[in-house]
């Protein structure tokens, strides 16, 4: 949706330049993500059995981390269902179908 936002507002006038405009304001966003690529590739497909046990014990002890950090509250206990479906039509709906609801 960014890249949109910024070729929309990049055309303006001639369309060669409005082109090299785009793509220089949009590469400002997408190098850094493209630049984290292969790190990320590396971490959630690593090369090794013990690569892959790492990620998952990592993966299995982020949310106790998370709930340390967040000195102990969990994210269900942040959020209540009232607020989330006065929030939402369509979570009203679709909470009103679950029975016992």
């Amino acid at each position: 949706m960014m890249g949109g936002y910024a070729l929309a507002q990049s055309l303006t006038g001639d369309l060669a330049t409005a082109l090299r405009a785009y793509q220089a304001r949009h590469r400002t966003r997408t190098d850094p993500k493209e630049r984290a690529a292969p790190l990320t590739a590396r971490l959630l497909v690593p090369a090794t059995g013990t690569g892959v046990r790492v990620r998952n014990l990592a993966a299995h002890l982020w949310p106790l981390i998370a709930a340390v950090q967040r000195g102990g509250r969990t994210v269900a206990s942040e959020t209540s269902c009232d607020t989330i479906e006065s929030a939402n039509p369509a979570v009203q709906a679709t909470v009103r179908d679950i029975p016992g609801a």
